[in-house]
């Protein structure tokens, strides 16, 4: 073995094994340095074999320990990036998302639902396929515009909206209806 691989087993100097070369007190063979003979020469002893590697192993923890407290910062510096994010209103919850969607599909599919009853009698007064196309329509489109102006914090569609052009239409149709003396809604 090399002068400098003993002493990095040894956990000493080179210089100071080379020192101990040059005084004779390790024995060179070949220009490679028998460890037996100079841990013997050294006065090296199981004793000291098994502290220097306790000071390996206190080593290799140390490096564990860094390598953990930089893998902790990192992370809670990621957590306080979420934190600001969260509080800045560019993150939201993945539960508070899921459960506002399902209110709102359910206040859709509510909405889809009542379009039968809500426009059957105005159907029903109508003579032409045209006439009840459009009021059927209409109503699909005030149903999906209500999803399109949705409010969460109610649950509802959100108020004081503009009609719409349908809007106009199916009010006209039921018009035309009240003016020919027609049954019209309830």
């Amino acid at each position: 073995m090399s002068q400098a691989e003993y002493a990095r087993q040894r956990n000493r100097a080179k210089s100071l094994i080379t020192r101990y070369v040059k005084d004779g007190r390790i024995v060179l063979v070949d220009r490679k340095v028998d460890p037996e003979q100079a841990d013997k020469a050294l006065g090296f002893t199981k004793v000291h074999k098994a502290h220097n590697e306790e000071d390996g192993d206190k080593k290799n923890e140390s490096g564990d320990y860094w390598k953990e407290k930089t893998r902790r910062e990192s992370a809670e510096a990621s957590l306080k990036e979420l934190d600001l994010s969260r509080r800045q209103g560019e993150l939201v919850e993945v539960d508070v998302v899921a459960q506002e969607f399902s209110k709102m599909v359910d206040a859709v599919r509510q909405q889809l639902l009542s379009i039968p009853t809500k426009i059957a009698p105005t159907v029903h007064a109508q003579k032409t396929i045209h006439a009840i196309h459009r009021i059927i329509e209409d109503a699909i489109h005030d149903a999906l515009n209500d999803f399109g102006t949705y409010n969460a914090e109610s649950g509802k569609p959100r108020t004081g909206r503009a009609p719409s052009k349908n809007r106009s239409a199916s009010a006209k149709v039921k018009t035309n209806a009240k003016a020919k003396r027609q049954r019209v809604g309830k």
